[in-house]
């Protein structure tokens, strides 16, 4: 019961990290702190709560037995296997961070709501991918162990602190939207140190779910111990 209130809180404040993003927009078009902060919300706050919310485990639950044998079958197919793998949800995310804030790419999704929309579920889409085996709240067709977990979020947020760093160190306005230097420093810092201080409660997160496991094996060990 208590797991299971925990991830409807994690569903609720992933929703209200999407209303936030939303609520960002108009002061996001005048500023590249803000658009940073966007960007933020869906990757760090909006993607690992609905994550940890277990949109899976759910569905299988409410489903009827038709649906959740589908959706069995659907968790087993390669192409759920291949998003599952670590490695894959890390190529994504990197690809996209870098694709969605070149100078040029930016500027145009800038000029048109439509793209500004696909570049925010773009970047939404690719976190999911990235932190669903990370946090391990739904079942997937492939284990990642802590220390794998723990690689590919170290490595992400090492990526987006490298892209601040570029941002923040640019002599000159990238974006033609945003022609302010002193606010594109403040907005690469930003993402400069969201990837850093992200890493914390990444591997603390790691940590614990590791600690919870070896628990449960231990208490496994000394059942059947005991049954012997």
């Amino acid at each position: 019961m208590r797991a299971h209130r925990l991830r409807i809180a994690a569903g609720l404040g992933g929703l209200a990290a999407l209303a936030g993003t939303a609520l960002l927009a108009g002061p996001a078009d005048e500023r590249l702190t803000v658009h940073v902060l966007e960007h933020q919300l869906l990757v760090l706050v909006a993607a690992p709560l609905l994550v940890a919310a277990a949109p899976v485990r759910l569905a299988l639950a409410v489903l009827p037995p038709a649906g959740r044998r589908a959706l069995g079958r659907a968790l087993r197919a390669w192409p759920a296997r291949l998003l599952s793998h670590p490695a894959a949800g890390l190529v994504c995310f990197t690809a996209v961070m870098a694709v969605v804030h070149l100078p040029a790419a930016e500027d145009a999704a800038l000029r048109h709501p439509v793209r500004h929309a696909v570049q925010h579920a773009a970047l939404l889409w690719s976190a999911i991918a990235l932190w669903a085996p990370a946090v391990a709240a739904d079942p997937l067709p492939r284990h990642t162990g802590p220390i794998g977990r723990v690689a590919v979020v170290l490595a992400a947020m090492t990526v987006m602190a490298v892209i601040g760093a570029v941002i923040a160190t640019a002599p000159a306005p990238l974006y033609a939207a945003y022609p302010d230097v002193d606010d594109q420093r403040t907005a690469g810092g930003l993402m400069w140190m969201a990837g850093m201080v992200a890493s914390l409660p990444a591997l603390l997160g790691c940590a614990w779910h590791a600690l919870r496991a070896e628990e449960r094996r231990q208490r496994a060990r000394e059942l059947h111990g005991a049954g012997s």
